[in-house]
Formats: structure tokens, C-alpha cells, sequence
């Protein structure tokens, strides 16, 4: 079996304020051939049964009461120990359970009771991208997202690793309120207290991950938080399941760290770093005010939601709205140049990064936050008659008007999200995107999207938040 090592090479671009970053990400593959020792340990704790499984291939998997709870890179240790306080240890050597084993061994004798809602089956089609992410996150023949997620969220953030990781915690998230399985909020839980544990002091008492160059930068800060706030938000519009495990923990030191360590530490920095100087990177501190508001009322977040989307954006000449403009020979789609109140062409906003925009803007419509179901639609137009016409099959353009020529695959995620209003969108992601070279980078992000598209599609509403 093999192990692939993943090589992602990150290029900088910088704008006028030397802090706009775009990624070329190319992914290599070298094939390494090893072969490692195999174990098993069972034991139990309290009520709750364990397995801890080491292949051949360098896997870790743990198994909880019945369930896969984790899957990362890590050989067997020599000795090969159970935690201290585990009862009931049988250690295997020599021999790897499979997940049937590890899952039925671990089983409970007598299955909790569950939410209703909870219990109830997948549709056929939710199933389908569930089991298509679950190959994307787990297998190590085909790029091992949850590796390369694990791996960022150690980094310290010392390269924008942090930037990349918020991917992979979208498309975490994504998965979850599909789903209504906790092990995917567990599993970004786990990669976001990880980034918590190497926050290091920064200042006028707050934490924060300075790059290699020993700066801070708003821009990654923003980029990777607004993911994080969004499951906090849903946290807290979802207090059934607050009460279970330590979910209300987990919220309240999240909440605790958005508003103190990511907010209030750029806000008392000055305005320039909230109000920025490009769209999308405004964008992102729209999204964390609207989610802010949402969960706390205080109007302060809201005021930056409202100047970023319709009002004062301090300095600049626009706003979101302001720069939206009818595509010239299509009126019903929707285009804007990413420098604010630049002139058509001048300055077109590039796909890619429009995908945070795009993102926000749905986010916001969810929540019946001043965007609206013509703003959702022209959106749709445009990516459906404009960026990803029928006839280009898997591939879309370099900018929102359509030109550019093709943009290279994968950089369209996000975009993928206005497919929860689009029976068509969401035909086209499984006809069309749905393949090696736009799976081949963060490719568990755009299948989270895809399955809470269906849920949505079908339901009106995710499993998650339950209000």
C-alpha cells in the first residue's frame, strides 16, 4: 500500500496593502513503499469501549463505542501501552482489526436512545456524497485529506497553513449539518482546538498566530475564523445538542475567542484591517459580524455587516451592493470588479477568490440578512451562463465576466454552495465536478458542499442547526 505525501506549494500575490494571497496549489505525489507493524488494542473506560488499530500502512484509526472516531498517520509505538486509566485491555499484536471488526467489537450492548431526527435514514442522494467524501477524507490512495488537515492544523500557521485548513473545516461542517453526524463536528473540533493550543500571546493581552515572518495578518485571521464562527453559530442555534457530550464547553471557549482574540484584537487595530481593500477580503469580516450579531445582539457586529454589504466602508468608495453590475450581454447575471468602485473591465473580480463572496452571500440569504432570492438568483446565472457555461463541461473561467479563459480546476468550490438553490447547479457538480482534477485539492470541501446541497434540496433546511 502506499503512502502519499503531500506537497502543496504556496505562491503570494500582494496587493496594495501587501496582504492579498492567492493560492496555485500543486499537489505531487511521491509513492513511498514501507511496510509498519500491526496492532490492536481493546479497553474499556467507565461504560465506553475503545479500539485503537495500527496497520501495515502507518494508520491510526480509533473506534469508539461502535463508531470511527479518527484516522491519522501515526506507527505503532514500541511498547504498544493502553491509556492508564483503560480497564479490560486486550493488546493484539501482530494483527490490525478492520473497521467491521474494530466497529462491531466496540459496540455497545444496548444502543443509546437517539434524536428522532437523528436516527432517521439518508436519502439515496445524501448517502451518495457522503460516502464519496468518506473516501476523499480517509483513503490513503486518493490524497488523505484528514493527513494534510491534521498536518495544517499543527503548523502554527507559520506558512497560511491556516488559510488551506479552513477548507477543510467548511467542508467538516458541511458534512455535519448534511448528515446530522457529530463525528464530523467532532473531528473540526479537533483541528480547531489544535490551532487554539498554538495560539501564542500577541500583545495588548491577546493570542494570535504570527507567519514566519513574524507578523500578523488580518487576511488569515479572517479567512480561516469565518468558517469556525459558523459552527459556532450553529452551536448556538442548536441547544438539544449543546446539552450532550461538552459541545456547551466547546461553544463557550470558541465564542469566547472569536469575540476577544480575532474581533476585538483587529478592531482595536483600526478600522483598515476590518474595512479592507478588496471584496472578498471585506467580505470575510462581514460574514464573522453577521454570525457575531446572530449569536450575541450586540448591534456592533452588525453595524460591520451592514457597511461592508450596503453602507459606509470607511475610505473606499463602494460597498458590496455598489459594485454589483449587469454582465453586458447577459442582464440577468450578475458581475463585479474586486477593487471597489473600479470601472468594468477594469479590475473584474477573479473567480476564485469570488468564491468567499459568493459563500458569504448565501450564508446571509440563509439567515434572511439583507441579501436577497434576486441577488441568489443572478448569482446562479452567472455561474451557470457566464463562469461554467454547459458547453465547458468540468472546466469555468479565470473571472466572473467570462473572461480570462479557463482558471485550472478545483477553484470553484465555494461557488458550488448556490447549488442548494439549483436543482441544475447541483446536476451539474455531480455530472461535471464531480472529478479528479476539482476533487484533486481540497476536494472534501466541495463534497460537504454538495451533501448539504442535497439535504437542503430535499428538506429545505440541514440537520443542523436545529433552529
Amino acid at each position: 500500500m502506499m503512502i502519499i505525501v503531500l506537497i502543496s506549494q504556496l505562491f503570494f500575490a500582494c496587493a496594495a496593502d501587501q496582504d492579498e494571497f492567492i493560492d496555485e496549489n500543486i499537489n505531487d505525489e511521491e509513492e513511498v513503499t514501507e511496510v509498519y507493524a500491526e496492532a490492536t488494542i481493546y479497553y474499556e473506560k467507565d461504560n465506553d469501549k475503545f479500539a485503537v488499530v495500527y496497520n501495515k500502512n502507518g494508520d491510526k484509526k480509533t473506534f469508539e463505542n461502535g463508531k470511527k472516531v479518527g484516522h491519522i498517520k501515526e506507527p505503532a509505538p514500541d511498547p504498544i501501552t493502553p491509556p492508564d486509566d483503560a480497564t479490560n485491555v486486550e493488546i493484539i499484536e501482530d494483527d490490525a482489526w478492520t473497521d467491521e471488526e474494530a466497529i462491531d467489537q466496540t459496540s455497545p450492548d444496548t444502543q443509546p436512545e437517539t434524536d428522532p431526527e437523528l436516527g432517521q435514514e439518508l436519502s439515496a442522494e445524501v448517502q451518495y456524497w457522503k460516502d464519496r467524501f468518506d473516501h476523499e477524507w480517509t483513503n490513503p490512495e486518493n490524497h488523505l485529506d484528514s493527513l494534510d488537515a491534521h498536518t495544517r492544523s499543527k503548523s502554527k500557521n507559520l506558512n497560511a497553513d491556516y488559510y488551506y485548513l479552513s477548507w477543510y473545516i467548511d467542508g467538516l461542517s458541511s458534512m455535519w449539518q448534511a448528515t446530522g453526524d457529530t463525528e464530523y463536528l467532532d473531528e473540526a473540533l479537533v483541528l480547531i482546538n489544535n490551532t487554539l493550543n498554538d495560539a501564542v500571546d500577541v500583545g495588548g493581552g491577546y493570542k494570535g498566530w504570527p507567519t514566519s515572518d513574524g507578523k500578523e495578518y488580518p487576511l488569515y485571521d479572517s479567512y480561516y475564523w469565518r468558517h469556525v464562527i459558523t459552527i459556532v453559530r450553529i452551536l448556538h442555534q442548536s441547544p438539544n445538542l449543546r446539552s450532550t457530550k461538552d459541545y456547551q464547553a466547546q461553544y463557550e471557549k470558541l465564542l469566547e475567542f472569536s469575540i476577544k482574540h480575532i474581533w476585538d484584537k483587529w478592531t482595536t487595530r483600526g478600522d483598515n484591517h476590518i474595512y479592507r481593500s478588496r471584496t472578498h477580503m471585506a467580505s470575510h469580516w462581514a460574514r464573522l459580524g453577521l454570525e457575531l450579531y446572530t449569536i450575541t445582539g450586540d448591534p456592533k457586529y452588525k453595524t460591520v455587516f451592514d457597511n461592508i454589504s450596503h453602507g459606509d466602508m470607511h475610505n473606499f468608495p463602494s460597498n458590496l451592493r455598489g459594485q454589483l453590475q449587469p454582465h453586458p450581454n447577459n442582464p440577468n447575471a450578475i458581475i463585479w470588479a474586486s477593487v471597489w468602485g473600479a470601472t468594468l473591465p477594469n479590475g473584474i473580480q477573479d473567480t476564485p477568490h469570488a468564491g468567499a463572496v459568493i459563500s458569504f452571500w448565501v450564508l446571509a440569504y440563509e439567515q434572511n440578512a439583507y441579501w436577497t432570492k434576486n441577488d441568489i438568483d443572478g448569482l446562479i446565472v452567472t455561474l451557470d451562463e457566464v463562469i461554467w457555461k454547459d458547453s465547458y463541461g468540468s472546466n469555468f473561467t479565470k473571472n466572473v465576466d467570462g473572461s480570462g479563459g479557463y482558471e485550472i480546476p478545483w477553484r470553484l468550490h465555494e461557488w458550488l454552495t448556490l447549488g442548494r438553490f439549483s436543482q441544475k447547479i447541483q446536476d451539474k457538480i455531480k455530472n461535471n465536478y464531480n472529478s479528479y482534477d476539482n476533487l484533486r485539492s481540497y476536494g472534501s470541501e466541495a463534497l460537504g458542499i454538495a451533501a448539504l446541497n442535497a439535504k437542503i434540496l430535499e428538506d429545505g433546511k440541514g440537520v443542523y442547526p436545529e433552529q
